[in-house]
């Protein structure tokens, strides 16, 4: 059975953070809003809100394009 990547990316989401929004460093984390995943899926320790949000973009989409694969 295939899985609907729309409908897949529709339940997942890309959160930027940082500690501190003027000095940073700046991570992303990837969320499931059905069902918490379990585990944490992130990577931090970036200088910009941007590297950091480019950085989960492409995170995203490898982490989307695998479960298509998988299903």
């Amino acid at each position: 059975m295939a899985i609907d990547r729309a409908k897949l990316a529709g339940d997942y989401s890309l959160v930027i953070t940082s500690l501190d929004r003027l000095k940073g460093p700046w991570g992303w984390e990837i969320r499931r809003k059905s069902n918490p995943l379990g585990i944490k899926n992130y990577d931090n320790n970036f200088k910009t809100e941007s590297a950091a949000r480019i950085a989960g973009e492409k995170a995203l989409k490898e982490f989307l394009d695998r479960l298509c694969r998988e299903g």
